[in-house]
């Protein structure tokens, strides 16, 4: 079975995934032209990672994908992002803190799309979000009967929109500014 989704040019669904790349180093704390060289080539190589796994997930799922979906390059790069960190302790509120941060960044940046998606009418709960930490805690410290990770994150923000999507009245596409930041900010959550 093979599903496919048409949804804009080649430059439109680029600039999604730029964006969404862009609000997720935005709220990790890096702006794209302060990022220290040695993080720089850490998150080129999480993109090259993210980018040949997303080709085999395609291919295992008979999925011809014509757009970018930013909660799926939000999930699948945040994740190959918390694959290289350390992350040492036992749970979610020992964790080493570098992790805990780009965890609590991947989070915030995929609730604000929600956010934004919904027109402002979906806030993901705070115990929600504290969940969502732990199961990701919980899949790096091998625990997987307990965790998530990237399709996990991506499955659950997917039906999310989804349903936003069939119950709340449609907003434009996701159009990234400075204003993206402030929605995927601590101010919110």
């Amino acid at each position: 079975m093979s599903e496919s989704e048409e949804s804009g040019s080649k430059e439109e669904r680029g600039e999604v995934a730029y964006g969404a790349v862009k609000q997720l180093l935005l709220a990790i704390g890096l702006g794209k032209d302060d990022l220290p060289e040695q993080f720089r080539g850490f998150i080129e190589r999480a993109v090259i990672i993210a980018l040949t796994q997303h080709d085999a997930h395609l291919a295992s799922h008979g999925v011809t994908q014509t757009h970018a979906d930013p909660y799926k390059v939000v999930s699948w790069l945040g994740c190959c992002i918390l694959n290289d960190l350390p992350c040492e302790g036992t749970n979610s509120a020992s964790v080493t803190c570098v992790f805990r941060n780009v965890a609590d960044a991947v989070i915030r940046t995929l609730c604000g799309l929600l956010l934004m998606d919904s027109n402002g009418k979906v806030l993901v709960p705070k115990r929600t979000r504290k969940l969502l930490h732990q199961m990701l805690v919980a899949e790096k410290l091998g625990n997987k009967e307990h965790g998530l990770w990237q399709n996990g994150l991506y499955a659950a923000f997917h039906c999310a929109v989804v349903t936003v999507d069939a119950y709340i009245e449609p907003v434009p596409k996701i159009r990234f500014s400075k204003n993206v930041h402030r929605v995927c900010s601590n101010d919110y959550f």
